[in-house]
């Protein structure tokens, strides 16, 4: 299972209350978007597209979907 999303989106779930209730040390959002741009120059932190071919693979893009959302399709996907 590998998960994306678009910079603007992962910028804005790194705000959002449930994040920062659960994870302190985003509470500094300055250092925490430093923090997740500079990895995204600094690593790769998703597959090219077309090279994991494992059959119990799903690569998805939840820019535009809810966690709920994701959660369904990633059920789906594996039968659970």
């Amino acid at each position: 299972m590998e998960l994306e999303a678009d910079v603007d989106e992962r910028l804005e779930r790194n705000k959002s209350p449930n994040r920062l209730e659960h994870k302190p040390f985003k509470r500094n959002i300055e250092w925490s978007e430093n923090e997740l741009l500079s990895s995204m120059d600094k690593y790769r932190l998703n597959s090219f597209e077309g090279e994991i071919k494992h059959p119990n693979y799903l690569r998805l893009n939840n820019t535009n979907l809810s966690a709920e959302e994701t959660a369904k399709m990633v059920k789906g996907k594996f039968n659970l």
